[in-house]
C-alpha cells in the first residue's frame, strides 16, 4: 500500500472518530439546553449581543487595527464563539482557559498599550503601528527573559543592550534611518517597571485608567486568581474529576462547572467591555446599551461597565 492509501484509510479513521466525538458533544448541548435552558440561553446571548463587526471595521479600521484593545475585540468574536459552545458542550476547562487569555489581555491592552503610546506620542505625536508594538512584545519577551528587573529595578543598561542589539540587526530597513531614535524610545518603554510586575498588579494600574475603586480592584484580582486556577494541573480539576471520574474521559454536563463558568464568562466580558469603552469612545453608547439590555432581560449588571462608562463620561 502506497503512502496516498495510508494517508486516506488513516484520514476516513479519524474523521470517524470525529463524528463520533461530535455526536457525544451534541448530547451534552441538548442536555444542556433541557435541563439550564437559562444558561444556555445566556451563552448564545454573549455571542449574538456583540458589537456590529461588519459596520465597525469598514468605519473604524484604521484605529482599531493598530490597536491591542482592537486586535482583542477581534479576536475575542473569534473566542467567543468557541468560549459558548464549549461550555454548552461540558468542555468548560478549556473554555475557562480562553477567558483567562482575553482577561490578560484586556488588561494588557491597558498598562502595555498605554506604556507604549505614552512614549510614542510624547516623540511623535501620533499614536504607534501595530508592527512597532509587535516589536516591543518580542523585545519585553526577551527582556523578562533576561531578567532585567529584579527587586523592582529595572536595570537600564541591560534594556538598552537588548534593544541596541534588535534594532541594529532585525528593525525592518524603513526604520534605519531613524534607528538611534528607535532605540532610544524602545528602551525608555521597556525600561517602565509597571511591563514587570505580574498581572495580578498590574491590574491596579489598569484600575486607575477605568475609573475603578478598591472594590473592584479586588474582585478583578480574584477573578484572575480563579481564571489562573484552570490553567494549569491543579486542584479545581482534580476536584472536578474526584467529584466525578468520567468527567476526565469524556464532555459530560456538569450543572456546579456550568453555572461557575457561565459566571466567570459573564464577569471577563464586563470587564472587557469597560476596556473598550476606556479606549474606543465611539463604542461606549453601543456598550451602554448592551448593559441595559442584560439587566433588562437577564436581571444581570454589567457593574464594571456601567462604573467606568460613568466615570469616563459621555461618548
Amino acid at each position: 500500500m502506497n503512502n496516498n492509501e495510508n494517508g486516506d484509510e488513516g484520514a476516513t479513521t479519524f474523521e470517524g472518530h470525529v463524528k463520533n466525538y461530535t455526536r457525544l458533544a451534541e448530547l451534552t448541548r441538548k442536555e444542556t439546553y433541557e435541563k439550564y435552558p437559562n444558561e444556555a440561553n445566556m451563552l448564545f446571548e454573549f455571542v449574538d449581543n456583540w458589537p456590529d463587526f461588519a459596520k465597525l471595521m469598514s468605519q473604524r479600521f484604521a484605529e482599531i487595527s493598530i490597536s491591542l484593545s482592537g486586535i482583542i475585540l477581534v479576536n475575542s468574536w473569534r473566542l467567543t464563539n468557541w468560549i459558548s459552545i464549549d461550555i454548552l458542550s461540558g468542555k468548560y476547562f478549556e473554555a475557562i482557559r480562553n477567558l483567562r487569555f482575553i482577561f490578560e489581555g484586556s488588561v494588557y491592552a491597558v498598562v502595555v498599550e498605554e506604556a507604549i503610546e505614552g512614549k510614542v506620542f510624547g516623540r511623535w505625536e501620533t499614536l504607534s503601528r501595530l508592527d512597532l508594538k509587535a516589536e516591543i512584545f518580542e523585545l519585553w519577551e526577551e527582556c523578562k527573559r533576561r531578567r532585567v528587573c529584579r527587586k523592582g529595578q529595572v536595570d537600564t543598561e541591560r534594556v538598552n543592550v537588548i534593544v541596541t542589539e534588535y534594532v541594529t540587526t532585525r528593525i525592518d530597513p524603513t526604520k534605519k534611518p531613524k534607528e538611534g531614535e528607535y532605540i532610544q524610545m524602545y528602551t525608555e518603554i521597556l525600561c517602565d517597571k509597571r511591563l514587570y510586575l505580574p498581572t495580578s498588579r498590574m491590574i491596579e494600574h489598569c484600575a486607575e485608567f477605568l475609573r475603578l475603586d478598591e472594590a473592584d480592584i479586588k474582585n478583578l484580582r480574584h477573578l484572575w486568581h480563579t481564571l489562573s486556577s484552570y490553567q494549569h494541573f491543579s486542584y479545581p480539576y482534580l476536584q472536578a474529576v474526584f467529584d466525578d471520574p468520567e468527567s476526565c474521559l469524556m464532555e459530560k454536563l456538569s450543572g456546579d462547572l456550568l453555572q461557575r463558568s457561565s459566571d466567570y464568562y459573564f464577569d471577563t466580558l464586563d470587564f472587557f467591555y469597560a476596556v473598550l469603552a476606556w479606549r474606543f469612545h465611539f463604542l461606549r453608547k453601543t456598550i451602554k446599551e448592551t448593559c441595559e439590555w442584560w439587566a433588562k432581560n437577564f436581571k444581570r449588571n454589567l457593574g464594571v461597565t456601567e462604573k467606568t462608562l460613568v466615570r469616563l463620561g459621555p461618548e
